[in-house]
C-alpha cells in the first residue's frame, strides 16, 4: 500500500526527479496573484496559444495559460529538456502523453484548482472534484455507480455520504484517466473500494493489470485521487507557490 503524504508541502518551481515507484502531485491554485502570465505564455506551443485564445472569457484564458505552462515548466525539470521544446501527443481518446520521453502524467483542473500527477514511467491518472452541496448523492449513484459501490453508499451515515460519494466519484475518474481508453460510460461495471480503512481496490473490469488507487489530502472543499498502473511505494504531494 503507497505511502501518501498526509498534507500538502509548498514549494517553489524547483527541479525534482522522480524515483521508481514514486509519485509526485502538484496542486496550482491558478487565481494566486503572482503567476508570471506573460513568461508562461512564451512556453506554450502554438497549438496551446489557438487553444488559449479561444477563450470568451479572460480568467478562462489565464487558467489554461498558468495551467499548461506550469505543467510544461514541471515537465521540463523531470526531463531536462526545454520547456518550449517538448512535445505532446494524444491518444484516440485525446489522452495527452510526452512524444519522446517516458515520464508519465495526468491533469485535472475542474475549475481554477489543478492538480498536476507524474510518475517516472508508469501509466497515471488524477481527479479532483468539488465537493456540491447541491448534488443528490444517491440519485446520481444509481445511475453512475456500481451495485456495490451503491450499496455501500446507502448504508454511509448521512453525515457522511457526501464525503463518501466524492471519494468513490474522484477514484473512479482517476482509473478511467490512467486507462485513457474511453470507459467512462460503463462506469457502473467496475467497483472501487469505498472504506478508508481499505485498499481503493478495483474490480469488475476485464483487466489483468495491477494499479494502485488512492485518495489524496483534502483541499478546502475538494476530493481528489490518484491511480497508477502498478505498485507505488511513495505518492508526494506538493502545493506549488508563484
Amino acid at each position: 500500500m503507497a505511502h501518501v503524504d498526509k498534507s500538502w508541502d509548498h514549494q517553489q518551481l524547483r527541479a525534482a526527479s522522480l524515483g521508481s515507484g514514486e509519485a509526485h502531485v502538484w496542486y496550482v491554485d491558478t487565481d494566486t496573484a503572482g503567476w508570471p502570465i506573460e513568461d508562461l505564455a512564451t512556453l506554450l506551443s502554438q497549438d496551446e496559444t489557438t487553444r488559449a485564445d479561444r477563450f470568451k472569457f479572460d480568467h478562462l484564458k489565464r487558467r489554461y495559460t498558468i495551467s499548461h505552462g506550469v505543467l510544461r515548466q514541471l515537465l521540463s525539470g523531470y526531463t531536462n529538456t526545454a520547456p518550449n521544446q517538448l512535445q505532446f501527443v494524444h491518444n484516440q481518446n485525446d489522452k495527452p502523453s510526452l512524444a519522446c520521453d517516458s515520464v508519465q502524467f495526468n491533469i485535472s483542473h475542474p475549475r481554477h484548482e489543478t492538480l498536476l500527477a507524474f510518475t517516472a514511467t508508469q501509466t497515471i491518472g488524477v481527479d479532483l472534484e468539488i465537493i456540491k452541496d447541491s448534488v443528490s448523492c444517491l440519485d446520481i449513484a444509481r445511475r453512475f455507480f456500481s451495485a456495490a459501490e451503491v450499496g455501500v453508499l446507502a448504508a454511509t451515515p448521512e453525515a457522511e455520504q457526501r464525503s463518501t460519494f466524492f471519494s468513490c466519484w474522484t477514484r473512479k475518474e482517476a482509473y478511467v484517466k490512467a486507462r485513457g481508453d474511453g470507459i467512462a460510460a460503463a462506469a457502473s461495471t467496475f467497483t472501487v473500494s469505498l472504506e478508508p480503512d481499505r485498499p481503493s481496490l478495483i474490480d469488475g473490469i476485464d483487466d489483468d493489470l495491477d494499479w494502485t488507487l488512492t485518495n489524496l489530502p483534502e483541499i478546502e472543499s475538494f476530493k481528489s485521487a490518484l491511480c497508477v498502473r502498478g505498485s507505488v511505494d511513495r505518492v508526494r504531494c506538493f502545493a506549488l507557490l508563484p
